[in-house]
């Protein structure tokens, strides 16, 4: 798959993570509120971003799509898949947009990257949940994501979407 691929959802439209995003994403991914509940929920600064950006674009195991908010046609968060191995793979998603919070974007956005790398041959997505994250929570519980196993402060939920 191109890192540039694109798709779109009912109310959304993806496309991979360009160069262009790097202001964005480095204030999104400095934001306290928004990164607490990250793996790593350190800061990041402009040149760190970039140096990633390098080396996500040789990365054949990870793709990145800004969510994109079809009628306001505004970027409110970014979606993606990493550690593919084989039928397998980590989802990650934000919803940085306070004002596009709660109204079911992540599920639709989690379901539409599901459904996209599927078609890729994947069949087994998995997530890393902070157990604080309530929202992220209840966002696997509506996507019928089993809760696999506990590792600190994360929760492993599975999805198995069969052929």
């Amino acid at each position: 798959m191109d890192k540039q691929y694109q798709f779109a959802s009912e109310r959304l439209l993806y496309r991979g993570v360009e160069k262009r995003d790097a202001f964005i994403l480095v204030n999104w991914r400095s934001d306290s509120e928004i990164i607490r509940y990250f793996v790593d929920a350190t800061p990041i600064s402009m040149n760190e971003h970039l140096r990633w950006f390098e080396k996500y674009q040789l990365d054949e195991t990870r793709y990145d799509f800004m969510i994109i908010h079809k009628e306001e046609q505004k970027e409110i968060g970014f979606v993606g898949v990493n550690h593919i191995d084989g039928q397998h793979c980590f989802i990650n998603y934000t919803i940085a947009d306070r004002d596009c919070r709660r109204h079911g974007y992540a599920v639709e956005a989690v379901m539409a990257l599901c459904n996209c790398f599927h078609k890729e041959g994947l069949h087994c997505f998995l997530s890393k949940v902070h157990k604080d994250n309530i929202s992220s929570r209840k966002v696997m519980e509506r996507l019928q994501f089993i809760e696999q196993s506990v590792e600190g402060d994360f929760i492993t939920f599975e999805y198995f979407m069969p052929d």
